[in-house]
């Protein structure tokens, strides 16, 4: 019976492995499996997999360049504790060099500047109208017969060979 001995990896180094392969590459999922690319499987520190929507949000997160954003969150009142996402209701504030960081920051905004201009590939930026506003030629034109809101394009994929494109309503 063979045996492997797993040499235990620090998550900071994984993470930081993370942000950098997704710099040199064109996708999150490339950059996943780039920098795992010959060597021993490793596990989030809840022992999860890693997959491409959790690169993205260390991309996402300011915390891995050494900033912090206070008051992301805030409690509507003290009495029912439902917690909400402060989009200006409340002040915040953004501290630059907080800690030392994950990821440098030349990195960092290397990063940020090609998830931007790949959204942008995609026709997915945020001053549209929608998410779905620019990816597909009909997208934004058909409108839902009972309620009016605009048709969003799926691809239904069943058990069998053939995949199904169909517009749904988006609400």
């Amino acid at each position: 019976m063979r045996v492997k001995i797993l040499e235990p990896v620090k998550p900071v180094e994984l993470k930081r492995k993370r942000v950098c392969a997704y710099a040199r590459v064109s996708t999150a999922s490339e950059a996943q499996g780039e920098s795992l690319e010959n060597q021993t499987t490793h596990y989030t520190v809840a022992g999860g997999q890693w997959h491409p929507s959790t690169v993205l949000n260390i991309l996402r997160n300011e915390k891995y360049k050494g900033d912090a954003k206070l008051q992301k969150t805030y409690r509507k009142d003290h009495l029912s504790k439902k917690k909400c996402i402060n989009h200006g209701e409340v002040d915040s504030y953004y501290i630059e060099e907080n800690h030392s960081p994950i990821v440098s920051r030349k990195i960092w905004e290397e990063a940020q500047r090609l998830m931007v201009q790949r959204a942008e590939g995609k026709g997915n930026v945020e001053d549209t109208k929608g998410k779905h506003q620019n990816r597909y030629p009909l997208t934004g034109m058909m409108l839902c017969s009972k309620c009016g809101a605009p048709l969003i394009r799926r691809t239904w994929n069943s058990k069998y060979d053939c995949k199904k494109i169909v517009w749904q309503c988006s609400t």
